[in-house]
């Protein structure tokens, strides 16, 4: 997809309303919803840092299995580096999640799980 059908068919996206789905070159299903930064975060883009309280795009890659991981990014990285290499893109309302995609859990909830996993394999 050419840069100019990029900008015009997602060029206010992410917002509150409305996220991107597509796909990376691996397969994996890449999620790019809006999000304000509660901490200091760097942008594996330009690697520069994203201010407290900054907009930006958070980036949920999910490469199967269930697995999934998300990074920061600024909205104009995301745009300019990401979105080109990603195939079959399609505007998603901001709620929705790809099957395989988990909710994000808070840093209590991920140990809890970390642990009952450990605990079930006899770890």
């Amino acid at each position: 997809m050419t840069d100019d059908v990029v900008m015009s068919r997602f060029g206010g996206l992410p917002d509150r309303r409305r996220g991107i789905r597509g796909t990376d070159a691996h397969g994996a299903a890449v999620w790019l919803s809006f999000s304000i930064s509660k901490k200091l975060y760097r942008c594996p883009g330009c690697r520069r840092e994203l201010a407290i309280g900054a907009e930006h795009a958070l980036v949920r890659i999910v490469p199967g299995a269930g697995d999934s991981y998300h990074q920061h990014w600024h909205m104009a990285c995301a745009h300019e580096l990401l979105l080109r290499e990603l195939t079959d893109l399609e505007a998603v309302a901001a709620d929705a999640r790809g099957s395989g995609a988990r909710p994000s859990l808070s840093k209590g909830n991920r140990r809890r799980v970390a642990l009952e996993r450990r605990t079930r394999r006899g770890r």
